[in-house]
């Protein structure tokens, strides 16, 4: 979740109570390394295994401790624009469940929609499954018992994701306010979704980006150019930075002001027409 604020001035709090197993640069012991290091990074780990990660601090309080322990509502530190946040002040937060063998798939599916629940006192994991036919059922069975068996799909990882290497250019770009092809090139060689697009190919979406002028080129620095500012500048940038994006949604009512459904903006209207006289559906109702 990205969470906007004014850049020192809003107070970062901890979500649950837990033991802070990342601070800044450091890693506690039993907390495995697999981020790069930055100074505006906080994990917590709560006593269900479940890590919450606070990024982006401008400060982070001195008070805290790796393997120290804090209650939720504890001051973690100040929203701030550090690290790769884009040049943007927020709060980057996110969560992660523990997973048996950290692998993604549907048993894993279920087993993190699992965990998710029975974590208060009092309570048990559950899962409920809307069957409304036999193979639903039947998959639902199949899950659960794989699931006992300690089974898990293997992942298929691509090595030419293209989209996200436009994605992640166009987000150095935005973050460093312009950046040359050596510094793209470096902060994007890791990844191994990225491991069989050529050199070739990656000029030529630059090239491309340029062409178009979502890109402008000069002195040797990629810079967003005047169809990219129009594009995306009008938000903020947000479009490149959130994970997920709902569309307004546009409530419909009668003449009489009852509320009768919603739709999406830019979605069609299911509209019939009956000898003049006009029938909306929505969830079933006209």
């Amino acid at each position: 979740a990205l969470i906007g604020g004014y850049d020192k001035a809003v107070p970062i709090v901890a979500a649950v109570a837990g033991r802070v197993v990342r601070l800044g640069k450091a890693w506690a012991a039993d907390e495995p390394e697999d981020e790069y290091p930055r100074d505006d990074v906080v994990r917590i780990r709560d006593e269900q295994g479940w890590r919450y990660r606070y990024s982006h601090l401008d400060m982070v309080n001195p008070a805290l401790t790796v393997d120290g322990h804090v209650e939720a509502g504890d001051f973690i530190g100040f929203l701030g624009q550090k690290g790769a946040s884009g040049g943007w002040s927020h709060l980057h937060f996110g969560m992660k469940a523990p997973q048996p063998d950290g692998r993604p798939g549907q048993v894993n599916a279920y087993l993190q929609r699992l965990g998710r629940t029975g974590r208060r006192p009092g309570t048990v994991s559950h899962m409920e499954f809307l069957c409304v036919d036999d193979e639903a059922l039947l998959l639902a069975a199949s899950l659960i018992r794989l699931a006992q068996r300690g089974w898990i799909e293997p992942v298929s990882c691509s090595r030419r994701a293209s989209h996200v290497l436009l994605h992640q250019t166009l987000a150095k770009v935005r973050e460093h306010w312009g950046v040359s092809r050596s510094k793209l090139k470096h902060d994007l060689r890791e990844p191994t979704c990225f491991a069989d697009i050529t050199e070739r190919e990656f000029d030529g979406m630059l090239a491309h980006l340029a062409a178009t002028d979502v890109l402008h080129f000069a002195d040797g620095i990629y810079s967003f150019g005047e169809a990219g500012e129009k594009r995306w500048a009008p938000r903020n940038f947000l479009d490149l930075y959130s994970v997920f994006e709902t569309p307004p949604l546009v409530t419909v009512v009668t003449d009489k002001g009852e509320e009768i459904g919603f739709y999406s903006k830019g979605e069609p209207i299911p509209i019939r027409i009956y000898h003049d006289l006009e029938e909306y559906i929505a969830g079933g109702r006209r």
